[in-house]
């Protein structure tokens, strides 16, 4: 019992890790205008985190200006969150957005990414229309589609799936051998016969004497 339960420990350590590594980043959206100040201000904030949070988020920017297609993507992902997007930089993670940027923002931003990482990110885009995604190209060159997103989120969860699997056939295993300790121990134990020797009893045979007639 001691070996399962060790057993289960040890997969538990090595398959946890695995499943929260295969965690799909957390999309930071940035809407902004081709010279735009405080736009760049932003744009140099994300990169300036890059070395301790680049493993939470993605930042997929873009330019809404002198493009009719991000323009529109960002009206439907402002409207998706039930606000206006007023002006640039406008930038959302999650279901949280921000009009404009400042520097005391920073540490909002950076505990919201970390919280969405490791609660699970709630990705605005899945709201707004497929249409105006596919219309929309970010700086990066890739569309408004998260399907990255969205095989990480898978992994994880065959990763997941498979360690609850584990856990359940090992404990299903343990408590079999369990109950077949219990049915040995709880076995009657066959009495062994008594073999009892009897000794016959003998009684000495009395020794008879000869009379001897004696002539007088």
């Amino acid at each position: 019992m001691k070996k399962i339960k060790l057993v289960l420990v040890a997969l538990l350590l090595v398959l946890l890790p695995l499943s929260v590594s295969a965690k799909g980043k957390v999309n930071v959206y940035l809407f902004r205008g081709e010279g735009c100040p405080h736009c760049q201000d932003a744009e140099d904030f994300f990169d300036s985190i890059k070395g301790d949070y680049g493993k939470y988020y993605r930042l997929i920017s873009y330019e809404v200006w002198n493009n009719e297609e991000n323009s529109a993507l960002m009206e439907a992902t402002a409207k998706a969150l039930n606000t206006e997007a007023s002006g640039v930089p406008f930038i959302v993670i999650g279901d949280k957005y921000y009009s404009g940027f400042t520097d005391n923002m920073g540490d909002e931003i950076k505990t919201k990414i970390k919280d969405l990482y490791k609660n699970g990110s709630k990705d605005v885009m899945k709201y707004v229309s497929e249409d105006v995604k596919a219309n929309a190209v970010s700086d990066q060159g890739t569309s408004a589609d998260s399907s990255e997103s969205n095989s990480q989120d898978a992994v994880a969860l065959i990763l997941i799936l498979v360690v609850l699997c584990l856990v359940v056939l090992l404990i299903i295993y343990a408590r079999n051998k369990t109950n077949e300790k219990d049915k040995i121990e709880k076995a009657p134990v066959k009495e062994e016969k008594k073999t009892t020797s009897t000794k016959k009893k003998t009684t000495p045979k009395k020794k008879t004497t000869k009379k001897t007639n004696t002539k007088k």
